[in-house]
């Protein structure tokens, strides 16, 4: 589902698509799994120091992800939700 200016508001994706950990089988029952959270800022850098300063697990390291061409990381929640950070500005 994309918004009026193209920004994706919704996107699902089969198992096993584009390798996402949390997405690769549904036989693998974990908190968390199945579900992946997108949250875009305006301050990638803060938001990854701010992570890193907690101590928050990151399941990806910080990369370009080439679909939207914006760098982003993943998080593990404290109940083992992948949460990814991605900037809203272009790589």
């Amino acid at each position: 589902m994309l918004d009026a200016d193209g920004t994706v508001l919704l996107c699902l994706h089969r198992w096993g698509d584009h390798d996402h950990p949390s997405l690769s089988s549904p036989d693998i029952a974990k908190p968390g799994h199945g579900l992946l959270l997108f949250i875009r800022v305006d301050d990638f850098e803060a938001t990854l120091a701010r992570a890193r300063a907690r101590g928050l697990p990151l399941a990806e390291e910080p990369h370009i992800n080439p679909g939207p061409d914006t760098w982003e990381f993943s998080a593990l929640d404290p109940d083992g939700y992948h949460v990814s950070i991605s900037a809203l500005a272009t790589a």
